[in-house]
């Protein structure tokens, strides 16, 4: 007060501040005053434009924004920046906390190209701007639903060339293995027509070996935990692992025979059946099968891996 200082600060400035201040300086010989208007500045939210039908071949755009202070300024401009004057006026209307909403409306010829801009701003520094194409309301609806359409049908056209492709290659794959599994016979027989029989003959003929065919049965006891062996020893059926399985465990799964041989020629069937051949071209879930013999020292249990090291 010596120095004439009463500066007054204000602090967390809301709405409810603005307005007109006051200073006065009285004596008992002498008074003064002084007096300023507080203006709060608030930058409202952008522009919402839309498009309505309006008369004489136009459409009528529409454009909104609220949460100004004080009351801001709205012009329309075209691509080139000129501004475009409306005989209609702007409408300012007050919320609840003295915060300006404001709004505007223009007709204009439909345009795909020629776009429009609103601007509500306080100042070149403060404003929010919005663009917006002067379709013809509905005219997208035509264009979305040829795109969409020509979409599906591309879709479904690459959905069946994919199905077709795939259904090829499991066909080559089955076709694959039929060849291969032949193949593997063939070579069977014409190993064993080459070993001399226990006679000292020659096996001239694919039957020949039938007559010592063996009658093997599996041992349930050797059996995997994937593995189920019918009750009389001459099926075995692979069910799925568990997902709770030790991985050592899922190694290799296998059955033994009941039957063993110390040496002559000796001859039995496998007829091995993966159910999943049996559907539809294309399904997952093929398996490997295995089928030969293991040395009379061989661990007997069925988690062991099947390797010459373990006497198979």
């Amino acid at each position: 007060m010596e120095r004439g200082n009463v500066s007054l600060t204000l602090e967390r400035v809301t709405l409810e501040d603005r307005g007109e201040y006051v200073c006065r300086v009285s004596s008992e010989q002498w008074f003064d005053k002084a007096s300023v208007f507080l203006t709060v500045k608030v930058l409202g939210g952008i522009p919402v434009l839309s498009v309505a039908v309006g008369g004489g071949g136009q459409v009528n755009i529409t454009c909104l924004s609220e949460g100004w202070s004080p009351q801001p300024k709205l012009s329309w401009k075209n691509k080139e920046g000129t501004e475009i004057r409306n005989e209609q006026e702007v409408l300012n209307t007050f919320d609840p906390l003295g915060l300006v909403s404001v709004s505007s409306w223009l007709l204009y010829p439909p345009s795909d190209s020629d776009w429009l801009s609103c601007t509500v701003s306080l100042s070149e520094e403060e404003k929010r701007e919005s663009r917006v194409l002067p379709h013809k309301p509905g005219a997208w609806k035509e264009d979305f639903i040829v795109t969409l359409v020509l979409s599906l049908l591309l879709l479904s056209a690459l959905s069946t060339v994919v199905c077709i492709l795939l259904k090829h290659r499991d066909q080559m794959k089955l076709e694959q293995n039929k060849s291969e599994t032949k193949k593997l016979f063939k070579g069977t027989e014409n190993s064993l027509e080459k070993r001399p029989v226990k006679e000292g003959k020659n096996l001239q003929d694919w039957h020949q070996v039938k007559g010592f065919k063996e009658n093997i049965t599996m041992d349930e006891n050797t059996a995997h935990g994937t593995i189920r062996v019918t009750q009389d020893g001459k099926t075995a059926h692979y069910i799925k692992e568990k997902e709770t399985m030790k991985s050592s465990d899922q190694r290799h799964p296998h059955v033994l025979a009941n039957q063993s041989f110390g040496s002559e020629q000796h001859y039995w069937e496998v007829k091995v059946r993966d159910e999943t051949v049996d559907k539809a071209v294309g399904d997952c879930g093929q398996l490997s099968w295995y089928v030969g013999v293991a040395r009379d020292n061989a661990k007997r249990t069925s988690t062991v891996a099947v390797t010459p090291l373990h006497g198979f």
